[in-house]
Formats: structure tokens, C-alpha cells, sequence
């Protein structure tokens, strides 16, 4: 997911995992549990939500451009996996947004991930 949790009713996009894989839905049932508060009190707007098929990170990555490109304010992304963040990374730098300017999550934890976590280097 993109979004922003910065103002009251702040733009956002989620990346979510692939639509056939029970563990995608499981990813998105969790955080939806906290982020349909911050929706409801204004905290965030979401903008966008997209299910990438295959857990295809080529297709996240597209599937994110076409996210900011619609909606290219948003401050935050939610992905449920390493490759997905570094998809979304590469985006943003392509887009020649400053590291730290939007923060990227991944949750499973790939070498590749854990590499790029430490320093922080989202974008």
C-alpha cells in the first residue's frame, strides 16, 4: 500500500500480495486491522491498493509506477515482501525522490532486503 500518515486525510497506496495465495490475504488482514482505524480517524487516505498476481516483483514494480504516477504525493508504502520494497525503491529513485523522503516496508526478510535495510535505504 502507498499512503500518507501525515494530516488528516493524507493520501495513500498498499502493494498487497498475490490475489490466488491465501498468505496475501493473511499480509493484508493484519494491517488492515490497524490501518481502517487510521482511515476512519483521518490519519490516512487510502489511494490506491493493488494484489499483484504471482507475487511477481517485474509486476509490482510496474504496478507501483502506475500507482505514483496517479497519485505521485503519497509518503508511505506498505509491500508484504523484500522484493516488492526493492521494486518500489528503484521507482522512487528513478522518480529522483530523496532517500528517507518516502518510507518503504517489506516483511519477509530477504538477504537482498535485509542488505538494503541496514543502513536504511528507502526512498
Amino acid at each position: 500500500m502507498h499512503f500518507r500518515v501525515e494530516g488528516e486525510g493524507s493520501p495513500g497506496v498498499r502493494v498487497g500480495g498475490s490475489p490466488t495465495d491465501n498468505n496475501g490475504t493473511l499480509f493484508q488482514t493484519g494491517y488492515d486491522e490497524v490501518l481502517d482505524k487510521a482511515y476512519a480517524d483521518k490519519k490516512a487516505t487510502k489511494v490506491s491498493e493493488v494484489r499483484v498476481p504471482n507475487w511477481d516483483n517485474q509486476v509490482g514494480e510496474t504496478m507501483f509506477q502506475q500507482a505514483y504516477q496517479a497519485h505521485p504525493n503519497i509518503d508511505a508504502v506498505l509491500a508484504p515482501t523484500m522484493g516488492w520494497r526493492q521494486s518500489t525503491i528503484a521507482v522512487l529513485k528513478n522518480e529522483k525522490i530523496p532517500a528517507g523522503k518516502v518510507p518503504v516496508t517489506g516483511q519477509d526478510a530477504t538477504l537482498q532486503g535485509a542488505r538494503t535495510s541496514w543502513p536504511a535505504t528507502s526512498a
